[in-house]
């Protein structure tokens, strides 16, 4: 789900890397809504609201949460990057964690009514939402994104509309009205998810979120770790009937 970039990724890995990231991201999104009245997953309401509060004489604060993403997004990017130019096996190892301890951190902060303003809380979930998308992004080629839905569903709308016209269909529609109908789908059931956390563990309620990505890191290195011992046991087993022959 994560290890494979580029050509090496498939049509499954894809999908897996999109029911569990836009899963995440529609918890994140709901509960942060609930949490703060701010949606912390997509940006375009915020880049609306920009030149309303300057016409009121405000200071754009919506223009801070469009930075905090764009922040995530760059440093994401950035560390992928760098673990390119070092040949690094693993090359979002570091993104994911620093997701990870941004949801984990604001759960304690709020858990234990430690005395720190609001705005810092929303500027964490930010961050952590940009270095989810661009992690994504970058992972599939821009074929996943899980933290909004406007682009997915613009792009669902067109291959439906290609189901209908098109005499000849190819593997590739079918394959991409799945995954955006997944992506849409898991975001909004996400969403529902996030609901019910915030209304039965307040508090606790963005340990799940967190939880959810410690697990498909630790998923994707065991399977990384079974695939090279099967492979390490089939070359063993080719050496003995060599040696028997």
């Amino acid at each position: 789900m994560y290890r494979h970039h580029g050509k090496r990724r498939n049509f499954i890995h894809n999908v897996c890397l999109a029911v569990l990231l836009s899963l995440t991201a529609g918890i994140t999104g709901v509960i942060s809504l609930a949490h703060f009245g701010v949606l912390t997953t997509n940006l375009t309401g915020h880049a609306a609201r920009i030149p309303v509060q300057l016409a009121e004489g405000k200071f754009p604060v919506t223009f801070l949460w469009i930075l905090c993403f764009l922040t995530g997004a760059i440093a994401c990017s950035w560390l992928i990057e760098f673990s390119e130019y070092k040949k690094r096996k693993q090359k979002i190892g570091i993104p994911l964690l620093i997701e990870v301890i941004l949801l984990l951190s604001v759960s304690a902060l709020i858990d234990c009514h430690f005395p720190i303003n609001q705005t810092t809380i929303i500027v964490m979930l930010l961050l952590a939402m940009g270095i989810q998308n661009a992690m994504v992004t970058k992972i599939s080629g821009a074929v996943v994104r899980t933290t909004h839905l406007t682009g997915m569903i613009t792009d669902l709308g067109i291959e439906l509309a290609d189901l209908f016209f098109k005499k000849k269909k190819s593997p590739s529609l079918y394959r991409k009205l799945v995954l955006h109908s997944l992506i849409i789908s898991n975001y909004i059931l996400g969403g529902a998810l996030g609901l019910f956390l915030f209304n039965h563990f307040d508090t606790d309620s963005f340990l799940f979120p967190a939880m959810l990505l410690i697990f498909t890191g630790i998923y994707d290195s065991a399977k990384k770790r079974y695939i090279i011992w099967k492979r390490k046991r089939k070359h063993q087993h080719e050496l003995i009937i060599k040696k028997a022959a």
